[in-house]
């Protein structure tokens, strides 16, 4: 497979443009990580998903009450924390992967 078969399978149709605007060096980097990818989803072990267990909230292993700083700090890290794991799935279910879309589930519309 080519490089760009390999990115455009690992960043999903209509990624075309954003292969192309990529730097020599961030095309390499993505290119590297596409082949692990793929490596890993043809040989690695069957029984386990291949994404990362889920951490613990922020300071969730804290003893001591947190101030209204440290409360606020960690309520940003949270949010963070689930703005970036809708992106993973929002960027998973446009390449057609382990998450879809509500209406795309059973293919009827309700």
């Amino acid at each position: 497979m080519s490089e760009d078969e390999i990115l455009l399978g690992f960043l999903g149709p209509g990624s075309e443009e954003k292969i192309r605007e990529l730097t020599p060096l961030a095309r390499t980097n993505l290119v590297h990580e596409a082949k692990t990818k793929r490596l890993a989803n043809l040989y690695g072990r069957m029984h386990r998903k291949n994404f990362e267990a889920p951490s613990s909230p922020p300071d969730f292993w804290s003893v001591d009450i947190p101030g209204t700083q440290e409360h606020k700090d960690n309520r940003e890290q949270a949010n963070s924390k689930e703005r970036e794991e809708v992106e993973k799935r929002f960027q998973e279910a446009m390449k057609a992967g382990m998450w879809l879309f509500a209406d795309e589930q059973d293919g009827s519309t309700n």
